[in-house]
């Protein structure tokens, strides 16, 4: 093989792998969670825009993706964060913490569970069950509706 012939197949490799290649973020939702289908995500910016709409401040990571599950007539969303490092991922985590604590207006039932060897806290709120965690570099928020919520996080924790 020529050279020019070797550039046009090296480019060619490295353009296809870079276009099909997934965020590390986008690796951590599963394509299916307590037998829902993933219907859709918002990655990076949009997840970003989102997360802080939401809580109508600045509070996302650097990286973010918000996945949407649904089945019927059941759904729940799946958001995630990364940090630069676990400390600053333990930080938010802390923050959101006294965050629901303290703002009773929203959230109830605030309890600190364990599922496998995985610390969460769960809420009730707007009729639907919340949990949140730290897994690493990444804070998990889960919301889903009542009737599939324990199936969820707990695939959700034990998923890799």
């Amino acid at each position: 093989m020529t050279a020019p012939k070797i550039f046009i197949f090296l480019f060619f490799i490295v353009s296809f792998s870079a276009c099909s290649k997934k965020s590390n973020i986008e690796y951590l939702v599963p394509e299916k969670l307590a037998g829902m289908d993933l219907q859709r995500t918002l990655d990076n910016k949009e997840a970003e825009q989102n997360v802080n709409q939401l809580h109508n401040k600045f509070v996302s990571g650097t990286e973010n993706i918000v996945a949407f599950y649904e089945n019927d007539d059941t759904k729940c969303e799946l958001y995630i964060s990364t940090f630069p490092d676990t400390l600053k991922a333990l930080d938010v985590f802390h923050k959101m913490m006294r965050g629901v604590r303290q703002d009773t207006s929203v959230f109830t039932h605030f309890t600190p569970r364990v599922i496998g060897d995985q610390g969460i806290i769960m809420l009730l709120g707007m009729g639907r069950v919340h949990y949140f965690f730290t897994k690493g570099k990444e804070v998990y928020w889960l919301q889903a509706d009542q009737g599939k919520a324990e199936e969820a996080i707990t695939e959700l924790v034990n998923s890799e």
